[in-house]
């Protein structure tokens, strides 16, 4: 910016560069750059994660735990962070001695607020990850694992999450649908459920029926539904705004 300043002759463009040279040289500006610095790339990770267009159940609990976790530990460390956005703020000596008092107090309380902000957000918009984990003891890749060693902490979860399964007795259909060869060869929860339908066996495994019929109508994410909003938006424009129903529904 400064060498802008020096070697620009157009009045605007000067101005612009002092502007953002001030900006750049505030201590407040230069400390949320530098929390945010920290912050953003652990929300990028988490959007990228979730955006994906096939998303397992257990990768999307993961990614939240994870996501929450990174959060936690910048909370941790906000006065490093501190020290570091300190360390390369170039503020005015003048101005640094009229906000040291209550500068650096201020913007731990702000930035700590910001953090478990993120960490309570986490949690409320994605309270049913824990649900996911349903979904991970149909996984049939795993079913020799799970033959050999039966993923309790699973359904632990599982029931915890869904108190109208009767446990002890999903346990033992899992048993049961881990030793089979035959239903390791399914891909997919719904494959399973039709599996079942089709050689009359709702009755005979009720409660992996009633568990498989709420994983296949539980959307993994919001992705697919947002990118139908994005892809409205282009569709019905400012000038096209008087575009009924009807032909909204055969344009798409």
């Amino acid at each position: 910016m400064e060498e802008i300043e020096e070697n620009f002759t157009n009045e605007i463009v000067c101005k612009a560069a002092c502007g953002i040279r001030r900006m750049l040289n505030d201590s407040v500006f230069v400390f949320w750059l530098t929390f945010f610095h920290h912050v953003m790339p652990h929300v990028d990770i988490l959007f990228n994660q979730l955006q994906k267009r096939k998303t397992e159940p257990s990768q999307v609990k993961t990614a939240i735990d994870n996501f929450e976790k990174c959060i936690v530990d910048v909370r941790n460390k906000i006065d490093d962070i501190i020290n570091e956005a300190k360390s390369i703020c170039t503020e005015p000596q003048g101005n640094k001695r009229r906000r040291r008092n209550n500068s650096s107090h201020d913007h731990r309380v702000a930035a700590l607020e910001v953090c478990d902000n993120l960490v309570n957000s986490a949690n409320d918009r994605f309270h049913f990850k824990d649900r996911l984990v349903a979904a991970s003891l149909f996984f049939p890749e795993h079913f020799g694992e799970y033959c050999g060693k039966f993923p309790d902490d699973k359904l632990e979860t599982t029931c915890l999450a869904y108190p109208e399964l009767e446990k002890s007795r999903l346990k033992t259909e899992l048993s049961v649908i881990y030793a089979r060869n035959d239903c390791r060869d399914l891909h997919g929860t719904l494959s399973l459920l039709k599996f079942l339908i089709q050689n009359s066996l709702e009755e005979t495994l009720k409660e992996t029926k009633k568990l498989l019929e709420i994983i296949v109508t539980t959307p993994m994410s919001t992705s697919e539904a947002e990118r139908n909003f994005s892809t409205l938006k282009r569709i019905k424009t400012f000038l096209r705004n008087t575009m009924t129903q009807d032909r909204l529904a055969a344009v798409h």
